[in-house]
């Protein structure tokens, strides 16, 4: 039996570097989802599928640092203004 573990990271940058320097088997290189989260997914040495992702709050924050109003980080990431405003505090 295969199980999947799903992980969150705030520093998805620097995981992902860290992760080119260990000998890791990917299901998939890195992605951006269509909501813009970046996910990455590998085997564990028992060919259990590992997936880490961005921290959803993460992106917020990075769309909104790239120069995107609070309403189109809502509108780009499809989640409630309410999110947005909560991941800026």
């Amino acid at each position: 039996m295969s199980f999947n573990f799903h992980f969150e990271e705030d520093n998805f940058d620097e995981f992902a570097d860290k992760l080119k320097e260990c000998d890791v088997e990917y299901v998939h290189p890195i992605v951006e989802h269509s909501w813009g989260q970046r996910v990455v997914r590998f085997y564990d040495p028992d060919k259990h599928i590992i997936e880490v992702g961005e921290n959803m709050k993460i992106v917020c924050k990075r769309f909104f640092n790239s120069g995107m109003t609070p309403e189109q980080v809502a509108e780009r990431m499809g989640v409630p203004m309410k999110f947005v405003n909560a991941c800026m505090r």
